[in-house]
């Protein structure tokens, strides 16, 4: 039985748990798989966050390497001495412990992290990432705007493990609209499958509806 079929009804947990405990109304909408989870500064939320829990199935789109897409817009402006809106990609293990920030998104573009040494990603680990058409309207009209591909490559001993990640949007409290999504590209056969269960679900749902006098 595949990673997604045994942990989907914890992924929802998860979800609804960092949802219920940002800190305030949060403006987030969306999963983060397979589809984009969408946060924005128009609720007074200062960080809204969202935790997947991936395992070698779920979001692989080759083997050893996650891949996530990420975008960010903003009418801020950029200047030295500033906090600025943010939307932050990191990974840990499943506890937790160990964990990295990938990527950073702001007003001066996408900023990858450096591997440390003895790091999570150290012995064979790496980040690369490659500029994508901005895909979602949401971030049409705002000044700054970018999207890209980032793919992590795990090391060895990362591969076989369940692994967490954590996407978290900054909010500094100026009133300058800024907005950002980020999403775990799921690997194909597995997102087919869920899409499938969605369906059929859906269709049982249309049929029991059609049944009643």
């Amino acid at each position: 039985m595949s990673f997604l079929r045994q942990n989907w009804g914890r992924l929802a947990t998860t979800l609804a748990i960092a949802g219920s405990t940002s800190g305030g109304v949060s403006a987030a909408t969306g999963s983060g798989f397979g589809t984009a989870w969408l946060a924005d500064t128009s609720g007074p939320s200062t960080l809204q966050s969202v935790s997947l829990p991936l395992g070698p199935e779920v979001s692989e789109v080759v083997p050893g390497r996650l891949r996530y897409q990420v975008g960010f817009g903003t009418f801020e402006v950029s200047s030295t001495g500033f906090l600025y809106d943010s939307l932050t990609l990191s990974l840990a293990r499943a506890d937790g412990s160990g964990s990295v920030v990938l990527v950073t998104a702001d007003v001066f573009g996408l900023t990858v992290a450096p591997l440390q040494p003895g790091g999570l990603l150290s012995g064979g680990g790496g980040i690369s990432v490659s500029e994508i058409t901005v895909g979602l309207p949401e971030l049409a009209g705002l000044p700054t705007a970018f999207a890209y591909n980032v793919d992590v490559e795990l090391p060895p001993a990362l591969r076989d493990i369940p692994l967490l990640t954590t996407f978290d949007f900054f909010n500094n409290g100026d009133l300058a609209l800024s907005r950002g999504f980020a999403m775990v590209v799921p690997e194909p056969s597995e997102w087919a499958l869920l899409v499938t269960g969605l369906a059929v679900v859906a269709g049982a749902g249309k049929r029991r509806r059609g049944a009643r006098p």
